[in-house]
C-alpha cells in the first residue's frame, strides 16, 4: 500500500464509481486512446464525457488492472475453446490420412488416427498481450486488430457401429436473397395451380371431377406407399393420413353425386357396405407399404362398417330396431381387437410383426361403446312384446360374454409375441477390417448385451401396457353381460301388468345371478384376472338388484310406515294396512334370505356372513308385525321384542363385579355371538316402533313411554365403563367411547320423559285443543317443574357418584339445558286465560317452586365442594344462571307481594350487588388473602350472570323517565367497582380486573349527568368539574398507591388521568365559550396558557416528565379549541372579521411557538424524543390552524378587501419558515417543519389561486417556488452527491410552468416576456453553475413557449404549401438522417452525455 493512498475502504469508493460502459471488446480494455469508464474517444486527459481526469496518480494502476482484467478474459475464452475441441472429438468428420489444414497466421500439426487415418489439428498462436503505456495518451494506440478465428479442427472419430444414425452434414448456408427467390416462385407456381384447377373444375362436368378426384386419391396412395419405402415415414403417414380422407370422400361423393346409381338404395347398407370395403382396402394398403395409418384407418371404418351393414340387412324392421341390430353388429365387429395381438411366429418372418396397440385401444374403445348403446336400445326394441328382452338383452350378454372369453382366455405366447415385438433386431456392429479379431469380439459382445438388456426391458413394459387394456376391458364386459342378464326381468316387468311380479321375479332372479356368478368365480374359474370378472360380473348382476330391492323392500314396509305415521299424528291404526302386494313384497324378501342362505351354504361363505342372514330374518321379522292390523297387539309386539332383545343382552352381559379379580367367572350367564349386533338392532327397532306407535291411541301411550325409558335407563348397563362388554366388544364401540354412548341414552331417556311429562296435561283434558293458551300455559308449568327437578337431583347426584358418573351427568346437563331455558323464559304470567280456567299449579307459588327448585340446583352446582372437581362447564353455566333466576324468583316474591313500582326497577341493581358481593367474598380468604382458582371461576361467571341481569336495567333506565334511573346506573357504577377489586386490591393490583375501576367512573358519570340533566341543570361546569375532579383523584391514587415508585419514575396511568381530567375540564368549557360571556373564554385561555408555558419552563425530570406532558398537551388543545371557537364567533358575527381574528390567532401561535423552544431547550434526556416531537407538533397544529383559518376567512364573499393581503402575507410566512427551518434545523424546526409548512403554504397557494383570492396567481406561486429553489440550493451546498433535479427540479416547475399553460389559452404581454426573461436566465445559471435540471427545464421551457407564440405563423405557412410537399421534405429529412445515421447518432449521443455530465 501506497504511503500517499486514501484511507477509505473499497466500498466507499464504489458508492462515488459514477458512470461506467462495459467494454464491446477485450482491446477496449488496454486501447490508451479510449477513456477506460466510459470508451469514448480521448481528446484530452480529462474525458469529455464522463470528466474522468485521468491526470490522477492511480491511472497507471487503473492501466495495470484493466490488462490483467483483458488477460483473465482471454483466458477464460481459451478455456472455453478447448472444453469445445476435447468434447467435438467423437462427432466430427474424419479427414483423408495424411491431409493438413494451413491457413494464414496458423501452424498445422499432423496426428495419426486409428485405422492408418491422420487428423490435422490447426494450433493458432496465441496473441501477445499489449503492452500499456506508464500513463493514459490520447496519441498513443495500442488495440491489434481482431484475428481471424480459425478453422474447427478434425476430431478423431469414434468406433462407427452399424444402424446408428450417421452424422449429417451440416446444413448450407442459403443466401437470403435466394430463400426469398424460391419462396416468390413456389407461391407463384402454387396460384396458378390452384387458378387452373379451379377454372377447370367450374367449367368441368362430373365425370371430369371424378377423374381428377380418383387421380388424386391413387397418386396420394401411391406416393405415400413410396415415400414410406423411401423411409421417409413422417411425411408417408402424413400423406396417407391425407389419402385415407380422400378415400372417405369418395365414397361420399359417390353416393352423393349418385354415381351408377348408388343413391337409390339403403342408406346403410351402402355405407356397410363401402366402409367394409375401405377396411379391406385400408388393410391391404397397409400390408404391401407397411404405413401405419392404413393399420388404424382399416381397423377404424370396420367396426361401424360391419354394425351398418348388419343394420342394413334388416331393413324391413322398425328404426329402433335396425339401430339394435347397428350396434350389436359393430359390437361383434369389435371382435377384430384379437387379431391386433402380435403373432409369436412373426419374428421370424420378414417384417416382424408389430403390436398395434393403438388399434387395439380404438376397437376396445368402440366395442365398449357398441356394447352400452345395444344394451340400452334392447330395452326399448318392440315394447309390446314380453320375449323381446329376453333375445335382445340375451343377444348382447352373449356378445358380451364372448369379448369377455375371447381376452381371459389369450394364450400366453401373446404376451411373448408383444414382448418380441418390442425387441429390436440384432444389428451387426461395423468394425474396420482392420482391426483386431478379439476387438471385433469384444465389441461385438458389447453391443448384443446392451440391446438384450433393452429389449427385455421393452418385453416388461409392453407386457404390463397389455395385461392392464385386457383386464379392464374383460372387467367390462362381464360386467355388461351380467346387467344384460340381469336386467331381463326388470324389463319385462315394465312391460307386465303385474305387481306381484315386479316385486318378486327382478330382485329375486337378480339376486341369484349374483350369488351364482360369485359362486362360479370362486369355485370354477382359475384365479387371477378370470376370477376378477367373475367379481365384477357377480357385483354388476347386485348393482342391478338394488333398485327393485329398495322397491320390494318399501312395499313390505308400507303397513309399518303407515302405523308409524299414525302413531305420530296420534290416529287409531285402521284395520287394511296390509294388502297382497305387501304380503308379496314381504315374501319376496324370505325368499331373498333362503336365496341367501342356500348360495352362501353351497359356497362355504355362511360363516362368514351368517350376520347378513340373521340381520335380514330380523328386518323380516320387525316388517311383519304390522300385519296383525290392531294397535294394542302391534305395540305389545314390538315391545316384547324389544324387552326381550334387552333381556338377552343383559343375562349375557359380564358383571361389573366381574371385573375385579376374585369375584369369580367374567362371562354372562350365556353367551349369544353372532347374534349380538342383530339383537341390538331388534331391541332398537322394537322399542323405537313401539314407542312410536303407542302415540295411536290414549291408552297405550303410557305403556310406550315406560318401556323406551326404562329401556334406554338400563341399555346403559349393556356398555362398561371399563371394560369392553361381552356382547358389545371392541369391534362396536372403541374403548373411549363408551362413556359417551352411556350418556347419550341417558339423554335420550330424558329426551322421552320429558316428551311424556309435556303429553300429560293433555291427556287429562282430552277435549281441549293443545294449542290452547290453558293446555301450553300447563305443559310449560309441567315441564318446567320437571325440569328443575331433574336439574336438583343431576347437581346433588355427585354425592352418590357410582349412581351417575361426572360424563353422564354432563350428558344429562345439557340435554336439560336447552328446555329449561325455553320453559322459564316464556312468561307464564302474561299468558290470558279465561276466568273459569285453572293452572295445574296456581300461580304465583307454582313459579315460586318452580324457580325455587331451580335456583337451589344452581346454589348447590356453586356452593358444594364436591362439584369444585370437574364438569367445570357445568358448574360455570349454572354460576351463570343463579343471578337470572335469583333476580326471577325476586320478581315472582314482588309480584306475590304486591310491591311499588320503584322496588322493581331497583330489584336488578340490588341482585347483580348482592351476586358480586357474594362473589367477592367467594373468591378471597380475608385471613391469608389466599385465592382459589375453583373460587375464580366461579366469580367470573357469577359476575357474568350479574351483568346479564344489570345491562338491561341500566339500558332501559338511561332510555326511560323513571324517576329513580340515575339510581339504577350509579348501583351499576357500584357493581363494576366490586368487580374491579381484585385480591391484591385495586389501585396496586395486577389484575386484569382493574380495569373495571374506569367502567365504574363512566357508569357514575353517566348517572350523575343523568340526574342533573332531568333535574333541569343548564349550566356546563356542574357536568364536567366534579368528574374532572373524579378523575385526578384517580389519578393522586394512582400515583400514590400505584405499582411505580414515586420518587424514580412516573406511573403512565397517572400521567393519562392527569391529562384526562384535565381536557375534561377545559376541553367542554372551550368549546362551549363560542357563545355567551367572554369572561369564560378569557378564563380558559389564561388557564390554558399557564398550563402550556408552564409545562414548558418547569424543569423536567423522569419522577414529573409524564405530569408536565399531559398539563402541557391539556393546555395546548384546550388553547387551540378557545382560539378555534373564538375565530368561528368573529365569523359568524355580521360582517367582516377585523383584526380581532388575527388577535385570538396570533396571541395563541406565539404561546404555541413559545412552549415549543421551551420544551426544546429542556435537558432531560429520557423526554428528549418526546419533547422533540411535541415542539414540531406545536408548530405544525398552529401553522395548520391558521392556515385553515385564513383561508377560510379569505374566500369569504365579505372580506372588506383584507383577502389578498391575508392570502398573499400568509403563503410569504409560511414560505420563509420553510426556508428558516431548513437554514437552522434545530428543534422545534427541522426537515419536518419545513416541508409541513412547505405543503401548508402550497394548500394556501393552490386555494387562493383557484377561488381567484389573488390576480395575478403568481403572486402566490412564485413564494412557494423561491422557497423551494431556496431550499434545493441549499441541499446542494450541503451535499456534493446532491443532483439538482430532485432539489431544484420542482421549484423551477412551479415557477415556470403555471405561467406556461397559459401559452395555450390567452396570455398577456407581460406574461410572455417575463416568461422568456425569465427561461433564459435559468438557462443561463444551469449552464453556469453546471446544473443539469435548470438548463433542461429552462430549454424545454423556452422551446415550448417559442413554438407556442409563433404557432399562428407556422400553421399560416402549412396552409399555403400543399401537404404532399412537408410530406416530401419529410422524407427527404429521413434519407438524410438514414443515410447518416451512424454519424448523427454519435452526436446525439455526445450532446446526450455532456448533458448527462450536468450536476
Amino acid at each position: 500500500m501506497s504511503e500517499h493512498e486514501p484511507v477509505h475502504t473499497g466500498e466507499f469508493y464504489l458508492r462515488h464509481v459514477g458512470r461506467i460502459i462495459w467494454p464491446r471488446h477485450i482491446a477496449d480494455l488496454t486501447d490508451t486512446t479510449l477513456c477506460p469508464a466510459c470508451h469514448a474517444p480521448l481528446k484530452l486527459p480529462v474525458c469529455s464525457a464522463c470528466r474522468l481526469d485521468l491526470r490522477h496518480a492511480t491511472a497507471t494502476e487503473l492501466l495495470a488492472s484493466s490488462a490483467d482484467a483483458a488477460a483473465a478474459l482471454e483466458k477464460r475464452a481459451e478455456l472455453i475453446g478447448r472444453i469445445r475441441y476435447e468434447t467435438g472429438l467423437s462427432s466430427a468428420p474424419v479427414r483423408a490420412a495424411g491431409t493438413t489444414v494451413a491457413s494464414a497466421g496458423t501452424t498445422t500439426t499432423t496426428m495419426p488416427a486409428p485405422a492408418q487415418q491422420t487428423v490435422a489439428i490447426p494450433v493458432a498462436p496465441r496473441a501477445p498481450l499489449p503492452v500499456a503505456p506508464p500513463v493514459f495518451d490520447p496519441t498513443a494506440s495500442t488495440r491489434i486488430p481482431r484475428a481471424a478465428v480459425p478453422p474447427q479442427p478434425p476430431s478423431t472419430p469414434a468406433l462407427p457401429v452399424a444402424g446408428a444414425a450417421p452424422a449429417l452434414p451440416a446444413k448450407p448456408q442459403r443466401s437470403s436473397v435466394q430463400v426469398v427467390l424460391l419462396s416468390i416462385g413456389v407461391l407463384l407456381v402454387s396460384v396458378a395451380a390452384i387458378f387452373f384447377l379451379t377454372v377447370a373444375w367450374i367449367v368441368a362436368g362430373l365425370g371430369f371431377r371424378s377423374v381428377v378426384v380418383a387421380v388424386l386419391t391413387v397418386a396420394a396412395l401411391v406416393v405415400a406407399a413410396r415415400m414410406r419405402r423411401s423411409r421417409l415415414t413422417s411425411t408417408a403417414e402424413g400423406i396417407g393420413s391425407f389419402a385415407v380422407v380422400l378415400v372417405l370422400l369418395d365414397v361420399w361423393g359417390m353416393r352423393q353425386n349418385n354415381l351408377f346409381g348408388l343413391a337409390a338404395g339403403d342408406g346403410a347398407l351402402y355405407w356397410g357396405v363401402a366402409l367394409l370395403a375401405c377396411a379391406a382396402l385400408f388393410l391391404g394398403w397397409h400390408a404391401r407399404s407397411d404405413l401405419r395409418v392404413g393399420s388404424v384407418a382399416g381397423f377404424a371404418v370396420a367396426v361401424p362398417g360391419l354394425g351398418l351393414f348388419a343394420a342394413g340387412i334388416f331393413q324391413s324392421q322398425d328404426t329402433l330396431t335396425r339401430v339394435f341390430f347397428g350396434f350389436l353388429g359393430a359390437a361383434v365387429g369389435a371382435l377384430l381387437h384379437r387379431v391386433t395381438l402380435p403373432r409369436p411366429s412373426a419374428v421370424v418372418l420378414r417384417r416382424p410383426a408389430i403390436d398395434r396397440f393403438p388399434e387395439r385401444m380404438l376397437l376396445l374403445v368402440l366395442g365398449a361403446l357398441a356394447l352400452g348403446a345395444s344394451a340400452i336400445v334392447a330395452v326399448f326394441v318392440d315394447f309390446d312384446s314380453l320375449v323381446a328382452p329376453v333375445w335382445c338383452l340375451g343377444a348382447v350378454a352373449i356378445v358380451a360374454t364372448a369379448h369377455a372369453v375371447l381376452v381371459l382366455r389369450a394364450q400366453q405366447t401373446a404376451l411373448v409375441a408383444a414382448a418380441a415385438a418390442t425387441r429390436p433386431s440384432a444389428t451387426p456392429v461395423a468394425v474396420p477390417a482392420t482391426a483386431p479379431a478379439e476387438e471385433q469380439s469384444r465389441v461385438a459382445a458389447a453391443v448384443s448385451a446392451l440391446l438384450a438388456q433393452s429389449a427385455d426391458a421393452g418385453a416388461t413394459v409392453e407386457s404390463a401396457r397389455f395385461m392392464t387394456e385386457y383386464r379392464f376391458f374383460a372387467y367390462l364386459a362381464a360386467s355388461l353381460a351380467a346387467l344384460s342378464a340381469a336386467g331381463i326381468a326388470p324389463v319385462i316387468a315394465g312391460r307386465h301388468d303385474s305387481l306381484a311380479f315386479t316385486l318378486t321375479m327382478p330382485v329375486l332372479v337378480a339376486v341369484a345371478l349374483a350369488v351364482a356368478l360369485e359362486w362360479f368365480s370362486r369355485r370354477f374359474v382359475p384365479p387371477a384376472a378370470a376370477r376378477t370378472a367373475g367379481a365384477v360380473a357377480a357385483g354388476s348382476a347386485a348393482v342391478v338388484a338394488v333398485i327393485p330391492l329398495l322397491v320390494t323392500v318399501w312395499y313390505a314396509a308400507v303397513p309399518l310406515a303407515l302405523a308409524t305415521e299414525n302413531g305420530v299424528r296420534g290416529r287409531e291404526v285402521v284395520t287394511d294396512l296390509a294388502t297382497a302386494d305387501n304380503g308379496w313384497a314381504l315374501l319376496a324378501l324370505v325368499g331373498i334370505g333362503a336365496v341367501l342362505l342356500i348360495g352362501w351354504t353351497l359356497g362355504g361363505l355362511i360363516h362368514a356372513r351368517r350376520q347378513i342372514v340373521t340381520a335380514l330374518t330380523l328386518a323380516v321379522v320387525v316388517l311383519a308385525v304390522p300385519f296383525v292390523e290392531s294397535v294394542g297387539i302391534t305395540v305389545a309386539l314390538y315391545l316384547l321384542l324389544g324387552t326381550g332383545a334387552l333381556i338377552c343382552l343383559l343375562l349375557a352381559r359380564t358383571p361389573e363385579f366381574a371385573l375385579i379379580p376374585g369375584n369369580g367367572s367374567t362371562t354372562g350367564r350365556f353367551s349369544v355371538g353372532f347374534l349380538a349386533p342383530g339383537l341390538v338392532g331388534l331391541l332398537i327397532s322394537g322399542e323405537a316402533f313401539g314407542y312410536l306407535i303407542s302415540w295411536a291411541h290414549p291408552t297405550t301411550w303410557w305403556f310406550g313411554t315406560i318401556s323406551l325409558v326404562l329401556a334406554l335407563w338400563f341399555a346403559r348397563l349393556l356398555v362398561k365403563r371399563t371394560a369392553p362388554n361381552a356382547v358389545l366388544d371392541g369391534k362396536l364401540l372403541a374403548p373411549e367411547s363408551r362413556t359417551h354412548v352411556r350418556g347419550a341414552l341417558l339423554a335420550a331417556a330424558i329426551v322421552v320423559a320429558l316428551v311424556g311429562v309435556a303429553h300429560v296435561p293433555l291427556a287429562l283434558a282430552p277435549d281441549q285443543n293443545w294449542s290452547d293458551s290453558i293446555n301450553l300455559a300447563n305443559v310449560t308449568a309441567a315441564l318446567a317443574l320437571v325440569t328443575a327437578l331433574l336439574h336438583l337431583l343431576l347437581a346433588a347426584a355427585v354425592l352418590r357418584p357410582r349412581v351417575l358418573p361426572p360424563l353422564e351427568r354432563r350428558w344429562a346437563f345439557f340435554t336439560l339445558l336447552v328446555p329449561t331455558v325455553v320453559v322459564f323464559a316464556l312468561p307464564i304470567r302474561s299468558w290470558s286465560l279465561a276466568a273459569d280456567e285453572s293452572l295445574l299449579q296456581p300461580e304465583p307459588s307454582g313459579s315460586i317452586v318452580r324457580t325455587g327448585l331451580l335456583v337451589a340446583s344452581c346454589a348447590v352446582w356453586v356452593l358444594v365442594r364436591a362439584n369444585r372437581g370437574g364438569l367445570h362447564t357445568e358448574r360455570g353455566i349454572a354460576a351463570v344462571a343463579l343471578a337470572p333466576l335469583l333476580f326471577l324468583l325476586v320478581r315472582e316474591v314482588l309480584f306475590a307481594t304486591d310491591a311499588v313500582a320503584s322496588v322493581f326497577t331497583l330489584a336488578p341493581p340490588a341482585v347483580a350487588l348482592v351476586v358480586c358481593s357474594l362473589a367477592l367474598f367467594r373468591s378471597t380468604d380475608a385471613s391469608s388473602v389466599r385465592v382459589d382458582r375453583f373460587a375464580r371461576r366461579d366469580r367470573i361467571a357469577l359476575e357474568i350472570g350479574a351483568a346479564i341481569v344489570l345491562i338491561p336495567a341500566a339500558f332501559t333506565a338511561a332510555v326511560t323517565f323513571r324517576s329513580l334511573g340515575w339510581l339504577v346506573i350509579v348501583l351499576a357504577g357500584i357493581v363494576a367497582l366490586i368487580m374491579a377489586i381484585a385480591p391484591d386490591g385495586i389501585f396496586g393490583s395486577r389484575s386484569n380486573r382493574r380495569h373495571f375501576g374506569w367502567l365504574a367512573i363512566a357508569l357514575g358519570t353517566a348517572g350523575l349527568w343523568l340526574g342533573l340533566a332531568r333535574a333541569g341543570t343548564v349550566a356546563l361546569e356542574p357536568y364536567v368539574l366534579p368528574v374532572a375532579g373524579v378523575v385526578l383523584i384517580t389519578a393522586v391514587l394512582i400515583r400514590r398507591y400505584g405499582r411505580i415508585d414515586r420518587t424514580s419514575a412516573a406511573s403512565p396511568v397517572a400521567g393519562l388521568l392527569t391529562l384526562a381530567g384535565l381536557l375534561i375540564a377545559l376541553a367542554p368549557l372551550a368549546l362551549a365559550a363560542q357563545s355567551g360571556s367572554l369572561v369564560r373564554a378569557v378564563v380558559v385561555a389564561l388557564v390554558a396558557v399557564t398550563l402550556a408555558l408552564g409545562a414548558g419552563a418547569v424543569q423536567w425530570s423522569p419522577p414529573r416528565s409524564h405530569y408536565l406532558a399531559a398539563a402541557g398537551l391539556a393546555g395546548s388543545v384546550a388553547l387551540v379549541i378557545t382560539a378555534v371557537a373564538q375565530t368561528q364567533r368573529l365569523r359568524g358575527a355580521p360582517g367582516a372579521p377585523d383584526a380581532r381574528l388575527e388577535f385570538w390567532l396570533l396571541i395563541p401561535a406565539a404561546v404555541a411557538v413559545a412552549t415549543a423552544f421551551l420544551l426544546a431547550r429542556q435537558a432531560d434526556a429520557a423526554s428528549a424524543p418526546l419533547r422533540r416531537g411535541a415542539s414540531i407538533a406545536l408548530v405544525l397544529v398552529w401553522a395548520s390552524v391558521l392556515t385553515w383559518i385564513e383561508l377560510a376567512v379569505a374566500i369569504s364573499p365579505a372580506d372588506a378587501g383584507l383577502s389578498t393581503p391575508r392570502a398573499l402575507l400568509l403563503v410569504v410566512a409560511l414560505s420563509a419558515v420553510h426556508v428558516l427551518a431548513l437554514w437552522r434545523p434545530q428543534a422545534p424546526f427541522g426537515t419536518l417543519t419545513a416541508w409541513g409548512v412547505l405543503a401548508l403554504a402550497g394548500l394556501a397557494a393552490f386555494t387562493a389561486a383557484s377561488f381567484s383570492v389573488v390576480d395575478p396567481f403568481e403572486l402566490v406561486t412564485v413564494p412557494v417556488a423561491l422557497a423551494l429553489l431556496g431550499s434545493g440550493r441549499l441541499r446542494l451546498q450541503s451535499d456534493p452527491r446532491a443532483r439538482s433535479w430532485p432539489w431544484i427540479g420542482p421549484g423551477l416547475l412551479l415557477l415556470l410552468v403555471p405561467t406556461l399553460l397559459l401559452d395555450f389559452t390567452f396570455n398577456e404581454l407581460w406574461r410572455i416576456v417575463s416568461l422568456g426573461i425569465v427561461a433564459i436566465i435559468v438557462i443561463v445559471i444551469g449552464s453556469t453553475l453546471r446544473l443539469q435540471a435548470p438548463f433542461v427545464i429552462g430549454a424545454l421551457v423556452l422551446i415550448i413557449h417559442g413554438v407556442a407564440q409563433l404557432w399562428p405563423w407556422i400553421a399560416l405557412a402549412y396552409s399555403v404549401i400543399p401537404w404532399f410537399l412537408w410530406l416530401g421534405g419529410g422524407g427527404i429529412v429521413l434519407i438524410v438522417l438514414a443515410a447518416r445515421y451512424e454519424q448523427r447518432i454519435a452526436n446525439f449521443k455526445s450532446v446526450a452525455l455532456r448533458i448527462s455530465a450536468l450536476r
